[in-house]
């Protein structure tokens, strides 16, 4: 059935540049909730066994490779001893001070008072420097409070474009900051101008110590299995060097050295193929010799036999350098102990076994081994594949299955099979807190991520870690940088799709890089997977590509709002914020929300062009699939504009399809849940154990309750709000005092209608019941004092209950930087 389904459904994803299929008819439709309705609950079998490739020695070679640094230059920042605190001193040649005096402080020199008001002191290295001679540069501080140093880079061949890498350091005294460059856009060529911040906040002055500028012979990449220190932990004795990316495509990897073999040994499932990617070092790209890419295999202590060659001219054909799929069936290899050696040659025919020096160690990174694993033979009896969409900003009433005005096909044909989710509350209002909630199954103060601007620590245990102990290959790809590896987020995933430049405003190039993982698999894909996509196209602003609208506006026979409308029925401003300027002209609320609509339906069709992949591919029917949100978005409720500030029911409710082969009847449930309740769903179905003690439930089995009272609890980003529902009263406190909540329009002393944002206390509490008042707008805390107080003193308990992580900040770089500027976010102090 699925076949027929995959010639039904019209797929296109290079269409005007951008978009994929935008089109389920009835019989499609009808097809997909048979393929869903028809498979069998997914059985306790085993799945892909995971590979850690190892020097001759046992050792790691990202470990290895990881301690070889080479100084090319450190310079110490060191004040006379006669020189009092305060007093100025010259920094050591070639550094000089820019913009601020620099002064003997306590841990080496630092910088006093800035000249200009809105630039930073820096010192700057006053001479030319090739990024060739260095990519790591370390740099001493002594701080008392945290904050954040900067790096500061021009190249001589555009020095019109300032880069930047940010670094955090915490209030702990002296400490040494680490700025990895080698992975950072503009790192190359001749720099003409380095200048070190050493407190990019602004506040209280930071010492330097010393700046040392390094060649690595390896980076570490994000997230490494290997970051676990005590036996037991999850990750301990793993040897891979973490994430790596290239060209937005990042895997783990396991790094190694021409002629430089890594050993990998495991028992390998009945009719295994060995499946990986590889790629070379950036520098090889201009290579004219052939580089090979070999695997040996053989049973322990037996004879190596080459399985397999690869060969490349990396000057004729320079993208081969960059991630490759690799499949090799084993053969008479499968089914049993086996050794696996993995190496790369350069120069010869590549059959050259005697080149490979077993006690060999490698000097520098030429090779990549990215997610080595062995994928069984297809079997009847399988654990199903696993799909998590996450649509950023999208309310619950954008969507079919809430909303029958809406137009959203493939989510109303997936929900006609599925558990669909009534109340289904996010556990924030902003993004990272409530992914990171998807992916721990705890709560924001639990896991740490309060906000946009945070780091996902190592310490939280993820779905994806689990999923992959379990034997699943973990697969993300993002939409937007502040849910990219970097930021913590790719954590025990073995391959991720980091963010386009431009897919936070069309999510197609994220679907298009997740249509050539599935396709470039082929007959020997790595099953099962555990796929997690986001889109973020609801977001503002507001711009569905022009192809979707106009196919929108045709296939539904409707029109696009006026911008203007002669009662205007929004405020009116001249002066807009960055974040707002999309609204420039609208005064019609009725446009502005036009627009929202067709972008909530554009990532209906983008997971409708995913689902049709999995079709093709005939996956689709052995999939289990989840279809949620991280928060909603305000429409002009409460003079709320088009934002997500505040944890009001427009915001918090979102979106929850969960369908699973052969799992429970589709129903619809009006029990609250949570995103915390996504990781103990998949925990139960698979017999996944988290280490944490979570306090989310199994889905299906509230669905197997629906008359149960249940309480969730919801957190304002940066904890200026708090709330709870228990399905039917919706409780909100404000817990500090001035957040931004509410557009008013004044008057400037030059006449211009500016916006000015309402400020809510503290204390100030809300109480709607949802049964009588569905969209919240009835605040009864006034009427009902007493039961106000009540939950009041009830949130509190809750909140005190929990086990509290404290928050760690990420480094950010200039692009990072300029797009939360874009998107209205502020320096760590957002609200949105």
């Amino acid at each position: 059935m699925e076949s027929r389904l995959a010639a039904l459904i019209s797929t296109n994803p290079e269409s005007s540049g951008r978009t994929c299929a935008w089109r389920l008819d009835a019989l499609l439709l009808g097809l997909l909730a048979a393929v869903l309705s028809g498979c069998r609950d997914a059985p306790r079998v085993a799945g892909v066994v995971h590979l850690d490739p190892r020097l001759g020695d046992g050792r790691s070679s990202a470990a290895v490779l990881a301690e070889q640094r080479q100084l090319f230059e450190e310079h110490i920042f060191r004040a006379p001893l006669e020189a009092a605190s305060g007093a100025p001193v010259d920094p050591p040649a070639p550094f000089v001070a820019e913009g601020a005096v620099a002064q003997a402080q306590r841990g080496g020199i630092g910088l006093g008072r800035v000249t200009g008001e809105q630039s930073l002191g820096s010192f700057v290295r006053a001479a030319a420097l090739d990024a060739r001679d260095t990519d790591v540069i370390e740099v001493d501080v002594d701080a008392r409070l945290p904050g954040r140093a900067r790096i500061e880079w021009t190249r001589a061949d555009d020095p019109g474009r300032g880069r930047l890498l940010e670094v955090n350091f915490d209030g702990a005294g002296p400490q040494t900051l680490v700025f990895a460059l080698a992975a950072q856009d503009g790192w190359n060529g001749a720099i003409e101008r380095l200048a070190v911040i050493p407190n990019a906040t602004g506040a209280e002055p930071v010492a330097i110590g010393a700046v040392r500028l390094m060649r690595a012979a390896y980076s570490m990449g994000h997230s490494p299995l290997a970051q676990a220190t005590g036996r037991g932990q999850a990750g301990y004795g793993l040897g891979d060097g973490g994430l790596v990316t290239l060209e937005l495509e990042t895997r783990r990897a396991w790094p190694s050295d021409m002629d430089v073999p890594l050993v990998a040994r495991a028992r390998a499932p009945a009719g295994a193929v060995l499946s990986f990617d590889v790629a070379f070092d950036v520098s090889s790209r201009e290579i004219e010799t052939p580089l090979h890419i070999a695997i040996d295999g053989r049973r322990p202590k037996g004879a190596w036999k080459r399985l397999f060659v690869r060969t490349i001219v990396p000057a004729e054909r320079p993208a081969e350098t960059l991630w490759r799929p690799v499949h090799v069936p084993l053969g008479a290899l499968a089914e049993g102990a086996v050794e696996l050696r993995f190496v790369a040659h350069e120069g010869g025919d590549g059959n050259d076994l005697a080149r490979v020096a077993n006690d060999s160690v490698p000097q520098r990174v030429r090779v990549l081994f990215g997610r080595p694993l062995l994928v069984p033979q297809v079997a009847e009896e399988r654990l199903p594949n696993l799909l998590l969409i996450t649509l950023d900003t999208a309310r619950k009433d954008a969507f079919t299955p809430w909303n029958p005005a809406r137009r959203t096909p493939f989510l109303a044909a997936l929900a006609e099979r599925s558990l669909v989710f009534d109340s289904a509350l996010a556990t924030s209002n902003s993004t990272q807190p409530s992914h990171a909630s998807m992916l721990t199954g705890m709560h924001p103060l639990e896991h740490g991520v309060v906000d946009n601007f945070a780091l996902l620590a190592p310490e939280n245990e993820t779905l994806a870690e689990l999923l992959r102990e379990r034997g699943y290959l973990t697969a993300g790809a993002v939409s937007q940088q502040f849910l990219g590896s970097a930021a913590g987020f790719g954590q025990g995933f073995d391959q991720f799709l980091e963010a386009a430049s431009d897919a936070w405003l069309d999510g197609s190039s994220t679907v298009r890089g997740v249509r050539r993982w599935l396709e470039s698999w082929g007959a020997e894909a790595p099953r099962p997977w555990f796929l997690w996509m986001h889109l973020f196209d609801p977001h503002t602003p507001y711009t569905p590509t022009a192809p979707f609208l106009e196919h929108y506006l045709a296939t539904h026979g409707v029109d696009l709002p006026r911008r203007a409308s002669e009662t205007p029925d929004m405020p009116v401003l001249d002066v807009l914020p960055p974040e707002m300027a999309f609204l420039r002209g609208v005064t019609n609320r009725a446009h502005a929300e036009f627009l929202y609509e067709v972008c909530a339906a554009y990532t209906d069709a983008l997971s409708e062009n995913l689902a049709s992949t999995l079709s093709q591919l005939d996956q689709l029917g052995s999939t289990a699939i989840f279809v949620t949100a991280d928060h909603g978005e305000s429409l002009g409720e409460r003079s709320n504009w088009f934002n997500h500030k505040g944890v009001f029911p427009e915001v918090i409710r979102i979106p929850l399809v969960v369908s699973w082969p052969g799992a429970l009847p589709p129903a619809r449930i009006a029990t609250p849940v949570s995103l915390i309740d996504i990781l103990p769903t998949f925990a139960a179905k698979l017999g996944l154990r988290p280490t944490a003690q979570l306090a989310g439930e199994d889905l299906f089995a509230i669905a197997a309750r629906p008359t149960e009272k249940r309480r969730v609890w919801f957190e304002h980003a940066e904890g200026w709000q708090a709330g709870t529902f228990d399905g039917a009263e919706y409780f909100v406190d404000t817990l500090r005092n001035g957040l931004p909540f509410g557009l008013e329009v004044r008057v400037d002393a030059d006449g211009r209608r500016v916006p000015s944002e309402q400020r809510l206390a503290r204390g100030q509490r809300f109480l709607f019941n949802l049964e009588r008042d569905p969209l919240g707008l009835d605040d009864q805390s006034a009427a009902q004092p007493e039961r106000t107080e009540q939950l009041g003193e009830l949130l509190e308990r809750y909140r005190g209950s929990l086990e509290q992580r404290a928050r760690l900040a990420r480094d950010m770089n200039a692009a990072d930087r300029q797009q939360m500027g874009q998107l209205g976010y502020g320096d760590g102090e957002t609200v949105r």
